[in-house]
């Protein structure tokens, strides 16, 4: 649950791009992580909370 906290976005950016990796796909990875997080992770807890 703690990896998929949302934030770092910029972090990572600047990272990856100091040391020379494919910057675009490593910050469209996070931004579909942030989406993951906010978007399905609370219907699965409500799911999980009926039970």
């Amino acid at each position: 649950l703690f990896s998929s906290t949302p934030g770092g976005i910029q972090e990572m950016g600047l990272i990856s791009d100091e040391l020379g990796l494919e910057t675009p796909k490593i910050v469209l990875m996070h931004t579909f992580r942030i989406l993951a997080v906010l978007g399905i992770l609370p219907l699965i807890a409500g799911l999980f909370g009926g039970i």
